[in-house]
């Protein structure tokens, strides 16, 4: 578990799916209506994973809470191990509920679990936020946490490749 000045953070794990599918949730009213399946497998697949990363690696996102932790959840921050273009990396993530955005708590989620980062010997490698061009507040985040993005570096899906400098 982590604390930071106003946040405290644990690692995410099976109990906490709900919370994450929810977060996820970026249908719309016609797709929720729909017979479609929800969770998607993408998303079911991508939870299932999450325990094992603490596990195995000993990172991960984590659950954000406020203050002392006992309360409801707010967010999921963290970082677990990627690959773009067959060069590992770390995958930075961080997403707040909107009743709690704008109050710098991403910036400071996020940076903690960087911190992690380096004690589980993981420090040397890069570190990289994938942001689809609209999201202009979560490009501003990474700004604020030390990303970069280098004109037209995108992924394979079209999201802007943005790398931490140290």
């Amino acid at each position: 578990m982590l604390t930071t000045t106003n946040l405290t953070l644990s690692p995410l794990g099976p109990d906490d799916a709900a919370f994450f599918y929810e977060l996820s949730d970026n249908r719309t009213a016609a797709e929720r209506a729909s017979d479609a399946p929800w969770p998607t497998p993408f998303l079911t697949e991508a939870m299932g994973k999450f325990g094992s990363d603490w596990a195995n690696e000993g990172i991960g996102y984590h659950l954000v809470r406020l203050g002392d932790g006992r309360g409801p959840a707010i967010g999921i921050a963290g970082v677990r191990f990627g690959s773009l273009d067959s060069t590992d990396n770390l995958n930075v993530y961080y997403h707040i509920v909107a009743s709690e955005r704008g109050k710098g708590y991403a910036v400071e989620a996020t940076r903690a679990a960087l911190e992690v980062r380096g004690a589980a010997g993981h420090g040397t490698l890069p570190v990289l936020a994938l942001i689809r061009p609209e999201n202009v507040v979560s490009q501003r985040v990474a700004r604020r946490l030390g990303f970069t993005w280098e004109e037209g570096r995108l992924n394979a899906r079209g999201l802007r490749v943005y790398e931490l400098v140290e």
